[in-house]
């Protein structure tokens, strides 16, 4: 068994974005836990550490930014990135505040380089 690259989690409501992302990211060598709203994503968190986490800026129960405040009291080393369906910085432009990196998610797709995520 191959050594996993890193612990990743992957939060969003759209069960088509978690599969896809968590495929990509499992191809390229790293385990991936997936959850779909705020409450699931804050018990995975007190389970265990993440190296990286991909946040959706609306998730149900607990909203994007509050979400992403709460991840980096409970996983102070992790990576945050903000998904986000938005081609603004309107709404993507508090994503500094909140402590995350932003990254829309038209540039996520699944046939394209993989590896530049």
């Amino acid at each position: 068994m191959t050594q996993s690259r890193g612990h990743i989690l992957v939060v969003d409501d759209e069960r088509n974005i978690r599969t896809n992302l968590t495929m990509v990211l499992e191809a390229e060598g790293y385990t991936v836990d997936a959850t779909s709203d705020g409450e699931e994503t804050l018990a995975k968190c007190r389970q265990r550490p993440y190296d990286i986490t991909f946040v959706d800026i609306q998730t149900p129960k607990i909203g994007g930014f509050e979400l992403i405040r709460y991840i980096r009291d409970l996983c102070k080393e992790a990576t945050v990135v903000m998904l986000s369906q938005y081609g603004t910085m309107a709404k993507g432009g508090r994503s500094h505040e909140a402590r995350s990196r932003r990254l829309h998610r038209e540039t996520v797709r699944q046939q394209e380089n993989p590896t530049a995520l």
